[in-house]
């Protein structure tokens, strides 16, 4: 039974992907899977689970996680998109995609987004040496499966 749902949840997460249009400046991609994300800050790992769908929050409440972003190469034409998938069914996690540059100064900032969907930033906000990270809050029960940033 557990097998059956977990191919059910895999299956309607690819179809959900496979209906939503990337940018029209899509180009290489690379997907980050969700157990990259980690507790922020000072927030609880307990009940902050990583495992073959993502990274889940078996809490009562609403637990903060980063995700580290890796683009695949630097934006040298128009925007960089970096689409967050939630396992189907999950309930909505509220995600922001900043953007840092080697000094640590502040280069911008996308969302919120609220279930899954696309965050993006204008080539400005991220120069080369700069850093992006998806920051999200995860509601009890909620998901993130994965981050995939498009050039």
């Amino acid at each position: 039974m557990q097998a059956s749902l977990k191919l059910l949840y895999s299956a309607a997460a690819a179809l959900s992907l496979m209906a939503m249009q990337a940018p029209a400046t899509a180009g290489p991609v690379a997907s980050e899977h969700g157990a990259v994300c980690k507790p922020y800050n000072y927030s609880n790992a307990g009940g902050l689970y990583s495992w073959v769908l993502g990274v889940s929050n078996y809490t009562n409440a609403t637990m903060a996680v980063i995700c580290p972003i890796v683009r695949p190469a630097e934006v040298v034409d128009g925007r960089f998109d970096v689409w967050v998938s939630q396992r189907a069914g999950s309930p909505a996690s509220t995600c922001w995609l900043y953007s840092y540059n080697w000094t640590s100064a502040f280069l911008g900032v996308s969302g919120p987004i609220t279930g899954q969907g696309w965050l993006g930033l204008a080539q400005a906000a991220v120069p080369a040496y700069s850093y992006q990270a998806v920051y999200c809050l995860l509601p009890p029960n909620g998901n993130i499966l994965g981050v995939s940033p498009v050039l």
